[in-house]
């Protein structure tokens, strides 16, 4: 009996541990979403989730949503580059998507681009996202 009540207890324990690397989501960040838009946003070891309440996401909402949501509000505050490392654009159960690679520093880099060339720096640091693993 014993060993039975063990088990949740320590799965309990993983929880708590695993959760306690999550960090809070910069208001600056979080404030740049319409309500009902996300599902959630989390930021976990640099890594910024957006989940989308949409079943797929495209490139061009991706896009969007990385410019506008993930890197206008570094642009507008770089102390936040070097916390995000990574930020993925997600559907709503978290299982397809895209991600922009480098993160804060990718934002910072595509500040003074132009069209053309934000374009060919979003082709060389996109990388899809499937079942949950972004590549």
């Amino acid at each position: 009996m014993q060993q039975v009540m063990r088990l949740p207890a320590i799965g309990l324990a993983f929880f708590l541990c695993a959760s306690a690397f999550a960090e809070p989501v910069p208001k600056s960040i979080r404030d740049s979403f319409m309500p009902g838009q996300t599902k959630s946003i989390t930021l976990d070891q640099g890594v910024l989730k957006i989940a989308l309440n949409v079943l797929a996401v495209d490139e061009g909402t991706y896009r969007s949503i990385a410019v506008a949501a993930g890197c206008l509000p570094i642009m507008e505050d770089r102390r936040l580059a070097p916390r995000i490392t990574r930020i993925e654009v997600l559907n709503d159960i978290g299982k397809q998507g895209y991600a922009l690679q480098g993160g804060g520093k990718s934002c910072v880099a595509l500040e003074p681009m132009n069209r053309e060339q934000s374009d060919r720096f979003f082709a060389e640091n996109t990388v899809p996202c499937v079942a949950g693993y972004c590549q």
